[in-house]
């Protein structure tokens, strides 16, 4: 049966479009923090938690650490349960706000360097009272840095404030409801291997990292040669911020298959040229 040109072009581009929107995405790691008790032990119950294929040789554990003197770290992360399991960081620690020191910083990171390309990365963020400023951080090659300094990309939270930023300088600033309100945050990266787009989600609402009418993503340049993945927290005053679901997926499209259905596609136009 003969097709006319206009439908072959129809087929093929319907073809393209069919596979570059479907993707092969699988959990990486994901850990829900859901505990049968609250624990000061931010490795507690890790393996029944933890779900993923970066934890199929067994659970990640993860790192925590503090900047002040006289303070007990751990009970600064604690596993908490109730209507919601989650992760809290809180500023009272023994009695003491936290920290007594001149750098009031708290951060606690999976000891697992995820490099990868392609990802998704979400956390939940659960404010409950206070002021204190929080982020996530991903792409960096230490675990223990601050969203505004690292080598990654972080986004920090401040009240109803958030700041981005890449190499320790701002690329967006926005307002909303994230001081006494859960935030979602989701950041996609393409391409991390090379020069990355990165993309941003707050609470399903696609944040303009760009800044130009071109698209919303912003161009990492370089990529990402590490992926240490880090939560953090400042404040010199009491102050309780939740974190829930940290998880990390692939996103790979298929380019061989896409690469198939075009050749094709092109082969068909061309024999009908013929």
């Amino acid at each position: 049966m003969k097709l006319a040109r206009k439908n072959l072009m129809a087929l093929a581009v319907l073809g393209v479009a069919s596979v570059a929107t479907s993707s092969q995405a699988a959990i990486i790691f994901r850990d829900t923090f859901n505990t049968s008790s609250g624990s000061e032990n931010i490795n507690f119950e890790i393996a029944s938690r933890q779900t993923g294929s970066a934890v199929s040789g067994g659970p990640i554990s993860y790192s925590e650490d503090g900047v002040s003197s006289g303070i007990t770290r751990n009970e600064n992360w604690q596993t908490q349960v109730g209507t919601t399991n989650l992760l809290m960081a809180s500023t009272v620690d023994s009695g003491n706000v936290y920290p007594n020191g001149p750098s009031p910083y708290l951060w606690v990171s999976p000891n697992k360097n995820f490099v990868t390309s392609d990802f998704i990365l979400s956390l939940d963020m659960l404010a409950t009272g206070g002021t204190m400023r929080s982020g996530l951080i991903f792409g960096s090659s230490s675990q223990s840095a601050k969203s505004s300094v690292t080598d990654g990309i972080g986004i920090s939270f401040s009240g109803d404030a958030y700041t981005v930023y890449n190499n320790t300088v701002s690329i967006k600033t926005g307002t909303g409801n994230y001081d006494n309100a859960a935030a979602s945050v989701v950041f996609s990266v393409v391409g991390s291997g090379s020069d990355a787009l990165v993309s941003l989600a707050l609470d399903g609402v696609t944040i303009d990292l760009n800044g130009v009418t071109a698209g919303t993503a912003y161009t990492r340049v370089g990529g990402f040669t590490s992926n240490y993945l880090n939560l953090q927290v400042e404040s010199t005053v009491f102050a309780i911020r939740n974190f829930d679901n940290l998880e990390l997926d692939s996103s790979v499209p298929e380019p061989a298959s896409l690469g198939v259905l075009a050749l094709g596609g092109l082969a068909l136009l061309g024999r009908r040229r013929k």
